[in-house]
């Protein structure tokens, strides 16, 4: 997934995602750091949804999947707007992670608050290797 477009960084993990309506209409996708200009460091998720409101296919995101290789913020510590709050207030309805996001930095509770918010959350534990390999110089 698009992890792989990040920039190596010792403050973030990188992070790749797809939003995608129906079963393969892809409606937005975006990675960490993609955006560098913005007035502040937008997140994988924030910057999908963003994409996919822009979309002609925008109608679709209410109901669409995200899926991504790390669990999506939930802190204020790390985003203005944490990608838990993004996911929710776009109304998709199911989340698919590669892997929960390691304690490094934060204690993440994404998984936790989407389920709370009655969002579909699966974890695909086989990929959990797969989407740690850009983010491995932050985990030793």
């Amino acid at each position: 997934m698009q992890a792989n477009f990040a920039k190596p960084s010792e403050q973030t993990f990188n992070t790749g995602v797809l939003v995608v309506a129906g079963t393969t209409m892809l409606i937005g996708e975006g990675y960490t750091g993609e955006n560098a200009h913005a007035q502040h460091q937008e997140h994988a998720a924030e910057r999908a949804i963003e994409k996919a409101r822009r979309s002609k296919q925008a109608h679709l995101l209410r109901s669409s999947t995200m899926y991504t290789t790390m669990e999506p913020c939930s802190s204020t510590r790390v985003s203005k707007v944490p990608c838990t709050t993004h996911i929710i207030n776009a109304g998709i309805t199911t989340v698919v992670i590669g892997v929960k996001e390691p304690e490094s930095f934060v204690n993440c509770k994404g998984v936790e608050t989407l389920c709370a918010a009655g969002i579909n959350v699966i974890h695909l534990k086989i990929l959990q290797e797969q989407c740690l390999a850009t983010n491995i110089h932050l985990l030793s």
